[in-house]
């Protein structure tokens, strides 16, 4: 019994650590991501950039968010993917911040409303 419980503890012990270490994902992630030539990674950050989109899009019909994309004209992926790259380039000190972050500032800088 005793050994059971040893063991118990030195894996619960070993476990903790590595989920409190969970890598966050960075702008500079999600800009890799966007840069890349793998496909999966493009794709990832296609689908990462269409999900904030969503989000926002969503947030403005509560009046929560400036974000205008034509609802009734979806954005092809790779039109986000190049909004996001070129934000990016513009503002490398952002890097370390939340994928999120970054994300929702290109987005937002992309397809304003008009005033």
């Amino acid at each position: 019994m005793r050994w059971l419980a040893l063991i118990a503890v030195t894996t619960a012990a070993l476990a903790a650590p590595a989920a409190a270490e969970a890598p966050s994902k960075t702008g500079y992630t999600l800009e890799l991501w966007c840069m890349s030539d793998h496909e999966e990674d493009v794709v990832a950050c296609w689908h990462y950039l269409v999900g904030v989109g969503d989000g926002l899009t969503a947030a403005r019909a509560f009046g929560k968010s400036t974000l205008c994309i034509d609802t009734t004209r979806p954005v092809p992926p790779e039109q986000l993917r190049r909004a996001f790259l070129q934000w990016a380039a513009e503002h490398p000190e952002f890097r370390q911040r939340p994928a999120a972050n970054d994300a929702v500032a290109a987005l937002l800088a992309a397809f304003p409303c008009s005033q």
